[in-house]
């Protein structure tokens, strides 16, 4: 007998679909916190083993995407099958491998790959293929996106397919040059890089987070605060990136009605820097200037802006000297993190072992970061 399908959607809050499903269902529904830390544990890891295997060639794309550019055209089936294999002996890790001439081409492949059974997670698309592009809806084509999606079907652009044989001229006219590349791309003409992915090529570097206890004094706020300026600092340190300017965003919570209230500042250093020491005491300043008594914050965020490469970096003839010893004490920092785990070193104003910004409470054990959690076998 074949079990049909839970009707859950994706990006829709269960709360709002748990009374549609039937009360068998319901019953059997199991809820979990998403566990950023473990996801995040996992995630280094993943890009670690195929940084090792790849070097340079492999650009992580998201937490658990990365884009390779193979040096040639050699077994794809079996590198495929190679690096899965490697990523399930070392990490115990699911994953799906796809390969194709674009990037555009690779995601789709990827798609198939997740979608279809008989590719078993693997799937090499050597050239555009009209059976297989036809599968794919428009609105799951990389750079479509759920907005454009229903004025390309209104066009009648259903799939990725229809998108690729559609009048590359007429595109551009309509929707602009983006679109036009995702169309070169599915025709199998590479029109965007894998080094152009880099983290070290993006503008921004964003961490934001909704707060637990939604607090209203200023000393139950700044730890909040703190962990988010710790995890940009970190992202900072990890590519070898400084940053001058900066942002702060406070806001209280959407889904309370009683009050509105937000705040947006930037945060302006001496000199580009990663120094978790200067990011702290530049945003505290910041959040006691901001800071409304009564006010209860939902939401914090923190981001580097226009991020610049460590090395190629230069200094103005009248900016202020760097803190002495900071790259070294920096350099330290990273290197303790990635051995005893993101949180084994802390500034004090995070609160050492304190996680309320964390509003997950039925999260996963976090076996790979907490020795508490460790499943114990008797």
């Amino acid at each position: 007998m074949r079990r049909r399908p839970w009707a859950l959607k994706k990006f829709v809050p269960l709360w709002q679909q748990t009374d549609a499903l039937p009360k068998h269902q319901r019953d059997a529904l199991i809820r979990r916190s998403s566990t950023f830390e473990l996801f995040s544990e996992m995630s280094h890891r993943f890009h670690d083993l195929l940084n090792q295997r790849y070097g340079a060639c492999a650009t992580p794309y998201s937490v658990d995407e990365s884009l390779i550019k193979l040096p040639s055209r050699g077994d794809l089936i079996g590198e495929g099958r190679s690096v899965r294999k490697q990523i399930w002996t070392e990490l115990r890790l699911g994953c799906k491998f796809s390969a194709a001439p674009t990037i555009t081409l690779a995601k789709a492949a990827s798609e198939l790959a997740k979608s279809h059974p008989d590719y078993r997670g693997l799937c090499i698309l050597e050239r555009p293929d009209r059976l297989l592009l036809a599968t794919i809806s428009v609105g799951d084509v990389w750079g479509v996106g759920r907005r454009l999606a229903p004025r390309l079907e209104a066009a009648g652009i259903r799939t990725a397919w229809d998108l690729a044989q559609y009048d590359r001229l007429s595109l551009r006219r309509l929707h602009g040059v983006t679109l036009e590349r995702t169309h070169l791309e599915l025709n199998g003409k590479e029109c965007m890089r894998v080094a152009d992915m880099d983290v070290s090529n993006r503008q921004q570097i964003m961490s934001s987070r909704s707060l637990k206890e939604k607090p209203v004094a200023l000393v139950t706020l700044m730890p909040g605060v703190m962990e988010r300026v710790s995890t940009v600092a970190k992202k900072l340190r990890d590519h070898d990136l400084v940053a001058s300017e900066y942002l702060l965003q406070l806001s209280s919570s959407p889904f309370d009605r009683s009050v509105r209230w937000g705040h947006s500042q930037r945060l302006r250093l001496a000199y580009p820097t990663d120094d978790i020491r200067e990011l702290a005491t530049a945003a505290a300043k910041a959040v006691e200037l901001a800071y409304r008594p009564g006010v209860p914050i939902g939401r914090v965020t923190v981001g580097a802006l226009d991020p610049c490469n460590r090395d190629e970096c230069q200094l103005g003839l009248f900016d202020a000297p760097v803190r002495k010893g900071a790259d070294k004490l920096m350099a330290g920092i990273k290197a303790i993190q990635s051995k005893y785990g993101t949180h084994s070193l802390q500034i004090a104003a995070q609160k050492l072992g304190d996680r309320s910004a964390d509003n997950g409470a039925r999260h996963s054990p976090r076996s790979l970061t907490r020795w508490e959690e460790i499943p114990s076998v008797r």
